[in-house]
């Protein structure tokens, strides 16, 4: 047989859903608690599902529409987009893409030329990396400061004549940071100077517990060369239903569209016009449903981290998102997969390897809090069992 494609040759899977699909074969054997998976627990919107109801028998709601999304769904998200995060786009500066990792895979193939150089702050989302390779460009991995914040020198020191565009994602996955608005003008400053884009993963914005994200694409000169990705598989808690936009300036819209038109062609029609229903009509019951899912997030926040600080445990205080990340207590000796599968087999409970966000963060695993706080006991009392009769090896 003919060799199958070179390009795919560096490029691995998504380890997240490798694991998770290591996590979904262990559920059938035992009563795994997964507090690996990044999405929400909750019921969508009694307000989403009356609508998906209600357009799911309307004719012609099964056809396909424009690849850039229907113009009225565009039109909501560009009244949502203003009210929620205060910064117009217009519909032709939207696209409506199958989730928000379509938005980051055309946007990467629209801006990107074969050696451009990429610069990713970790720990990171590992698809900005394999996507990087897979559109031909390098990434470059730019730690961030010990406290998980932009590390605005060694961002300097990594730019080159090669670098095209920088990736941040505020909140952060997985550590919850948000970026300041002050460290975002000090990159907009490294942007502007050095003719960057910047591609900001907003995709957890409106989960935020102290104050509201700042978003870069805010500050002046930076709306025409910033990309934001966001979307409403998250926040409505219809993860399946694969449903996000990008906004960015028109040029960059119609590149995305060259590839979006000539690979899966439009998103989901009905869920096109039930996000615009939604956003259109329902608005103010939708912002309640962000509030009340906000308190119920930081609820488990503070449950979860008060059980790991009485157990011993090292982690960063999220500000956003729904994950802790937790540091591997040092008596252990075990790297992130290793400690992974030990909890996995023997507490029963599910988190994720902090390799996979960054090779230096392999001493971190990540826990994920979108389960109920009788899982999240369950699961840490689990966990403290399974550490106590641990036998420690030498290295």
């Amino acid at each position: 047989m003919r060799e199958l494609s070179k390009r795919l040759v560096n490029i691995k899977a998504s380890p997240l859903t490798d694991w998770d699909a290591v996590v979904k074969e262990a559920k059938k054997s035992n009563p795994i608690i997964a507090l690996n998976a990044g999405q929400p627990d909750f019921a969508p919107p009694l307000e989403l599902n009356e609508s998906i109801r209600k357009f799911s028998l309307i004719r012609g709601i099964n056809f396909y529409t424009s690849p850039e999304g229907s113009y009225e769904v565009r039109e909501a998200i560009s009244l949502f987009h203003k009210r929620v995060f205060e910064i117009k786009y217009t519909t032709q500066e939207i696209v409506v893409t199958n989730g928000a990792k379509e938005g980051i895979f055309a946007s990467l193939g629209a801006m990107i030329s074969e050696n451009d150089e990429v610069i990713i702050i970790a720990p990171y989302w590992s698809t900005y990396v394999e996507v990087v390779k897979l559109w031909r460009g390098v990434p470059v991995i730019v730690n961030s400061s010990q406290d998980f914040h932009l590390d605005i020198k060694s961002i300097r020191k990594a730019i080159t004549s090669k670098t095209k565009t920088i990736i941040i994602n505020s909140p952060n996955n997985p550590t919850g940071v948000i970026y300041s608005e002050k460290e975002l003008r000090q990159l907009a400053e490294l942007a502007i100077s050095n003719d960057l884009y910047i591609i900001t993963d907003e995709i957890y914005a409106i989960i935020a517990y102290n104050e509201n994200p700042f978003s870069v694409a805010l500050i002046k000169g930076m709306k025409e060369r910033t990309v934001v990705i966001n979307g409403f598989s998250k926040v409505l808690s219809v993860t399946g239903y694969r449903i996000g936009y990008v906004a960015a300036p028109k040029d960059i819209i119609e590149a995305i569209l060259k590839i979006k038109s000539n690979s899966n062609g439009n998103t989901n029609s009905l869920m096109q016009a039930v996000v615009t229903d939604v956003l259109s009509n329902n608005y103010s019951e939708i912002k309640e449903f962000f509030k009340e899912i906000n308190l119920i997030f930081m609820q488990r926040k503070k449950f979860l981290c008060e059980k790991l600080s009485a157990m011993g445990i090292e982690y960063h205080e999220p500000d956003g998102a729904f994950y802790v990340f937790i540091k591997i207590p040092k008596r252990l000796q075990m790297y992130s997969v290793e400690f992974s599968d030990y909890l996995l087999n023997r507490a029963k409970v599910a988190v994720t390897p902090g390799i996979y966000f960054g090779k230096e963060y392999d001493a971190y695993v990540r826990i994920a809090f979108s389960s109920t706080e009788e899982e999240i006991e369950e699961a840490l009392n689990n966990i403290d069992k399974a550490l106590s009769n641990i036998k420690v090896k030498e290295r």
